[in-house]
């Protein structure tokens, strides 16, 4: 009877040591990004592959061992055929507890979830049209860009948001039932009409509506403050937040240009990035590009938790400020994410914009781009989306392309297209490069910054900013007609 548990439970062993893996690879595989993950993370594909590979060896021993097994017939296992089940056992623990480690150091930061998140004021990517339901809609005849207010609570509640131009009558909300996710759509607003807003009595800020016609704001944009990576410059992205939402700056819009946080599975590290930028985020408009730090180990479902709409939670949208327009997409690294689906929508809402007015192309990931060869991978001229995305660029006369994933600073010019690297928003800076991309016209890796930029009619002043408000570089891009 012994003898039989014994066996067992050296069987059970051996198929958990090569199940375990398995299991794994396939969980890795089903994530966001499929298998072209590793194609960017070259140290997960090392890791996998060894932890895969502990469970073929596994495999292989134990069919061998069974194979002596038989050739032993009824006699008594051979020395060889026990010292091969030691060895087995041996390496199947290693692929178990090394699996499990790993699984843990993943998907337990993943649901570990705990604290609420501060309310913030975010662009919905739906345009309010007269029809809107509404019920001010009559008073307004130039509503504003859709905007929401949203908020997550660690305990289901149902709260009231009240909402209103500064000294007049407020608009209340009130939610149906308990939730965690909340999610408030505004609107119709005035376009440039102050406001301010409140919930559950409790006063949270005032911004101004960003403009329904013409073509005139200022707005921010930046990426990569890498929340939770030991080497970033927090301090940096504070100062650069209270520069963005100081009012006699009069910034219209903020744009985050992906990898707020270091790992997209650790909520903790989204607890802190969007507590910390609250104090912007809750003044000043502001739409999200998703970076592959964000959706790194299925933290896409963590950034569509928080910052999407819970009715629509697709990580592309349009925002329409007048005749501006802002089309943010989902490339975070290579062209994996452009995805059919994705490829048809840009072309729909590229032909719809009037080629007189702005449009303007905001991603994680760069285009053109000077920099150097490390960890593997080229750190320069993104062949791959250029060759998909550029030429659609081009066809629809895109005016400026704004990205990040390279931690410089740089503005680039091609084709009559103006290109902006902006990576630089509080994590590490890259090292100096070694390649110059022919596009480039200004470069910076020395110190954080944002892009700073002014669109007053036909003409944007693009301008980058170093924590302390200092000019780095300016340039001057004129609308196509």
């Amino acid at each position: 009877m012994k003898a039989k548990l014994l066996r067992g439970l050296i069987d059970s062993i051996i198929i958990a040591g090569i199940l375990f893996p398995e299991m794994l690879a396939i969980w890795f595989l089903s994530m966001h990004g499929g298998i072209d993950f590793f194609k960017c993370y070259a140290p997960f594909l090392k890791e996998l592959i060894l932890l895969i590979g502990s469970g073929l060896v596994v495999l292989a021993l134990a069919l061998v061992g069974q194979l002596l097994n038989w050739h032993g017939g009824k006699r008594k296992p051979a020395p060889a055929h026990n010292r091969l089940t030691v060895i087995t056992l041996i390496i199947a623990g290693i692929s178990i507890i090394g699996t499990t480690a790993f699984f843990a150091y993943l998907y337990i930061p993943f649901v570990v979830r705990h604290g609420d998140i501060q309310p913030q004021l975010v662009f919905s990517g739906k345009n309010i049209v007269a029809s809107s339901s509404f019920r001010s809609i009559a008073s307004i005849t130039n509503p504003s860009p859709g905007l929401a207010v949203v908020f997550w609570t660690d305990k289901k509640i149902s709260n009231k948001l009240t909402y209103g131009k500064t000294g007049q009558i407020p608009q209340n909300i009130t939610e149906a039932r308990p939730t965690h996710l909340h999610w408030f759509d505004l609107g119709p607003l005035e376009s440039g009409a102050k406001y301010e807003y409140s919930i559950n009595q409790q006063k949270i800020a005032n911004f101004t509506a960003p403009p329904a016609s013409g073509k005139s704001l200022r707005f921010a944009a930046g990426g990569d403050t890498h929340f939770g990576a030991y080497d970033s410059r927090i301090d940096n992205t504070i100062r650069m937040i209270n520069l963005i939402k100081d009012p006699s700056e009069k910034y219209g819009a903020f744009f985050l240009l992906g990898d707020l946080v270091q790992l997209g599975n650790n909520d903790s590290q989204w607890k802190q990035a969007l507590g910390t930028l609250s104090r912007l985020t809750q003044v000043v408009p502001t739409g999200y590009v998703v970076g592959n730090h964000d959706t790194i180990f299925s933290g896409e479902k963590l950034f569509a938790r928080y910052l999407a709409d819970p009715s629509k939670p697709q990580l592309w949208k349009r925002i329409d400020c007048g005749q501006i327009h802002f089309i943010l997409l989902d490339l975070e690294w290579l062209k994996q994410l452009y995805t059919p689906a994705q490829q048809k929508w840009l072309i729909t809402q590229l032909k719809s914009i009037p080629k007189n007015d702005w449009c303007i192309i905001l991603s994680h990931t760069f285009y053109f781009c000077s920099g150097r060869h490390a960890d593997g991978w080229d750190w320069f001229d993104n062949t791959t989306v250029i060759e998909s995305l550029v030429p659609v660029f081009e066809q629809f006369s895109v005016d400026l392309v704004l990205s990040g994933h390279k931690h410089h600073a740089e503005v680039l010019q091609k084709n009559g297209i103006t290109y902006v690297v902006a990576g630089s928003f509080g994590g590490v800076m890259a090292q100096p490069r070694t390649y110059v991309s022919p596009a480039s016209i200004w470069y910076e890796t020395t110190e954080n910054c944002f892009a700073d930029i002014w669109i007053n009619g036909d003409t944007a002043f693009i301008t980058m900013r170093n924590p302390f408000n200092q000019k780095l570089f300016e340039v001057e891009i004129q609308n196509k007609k």
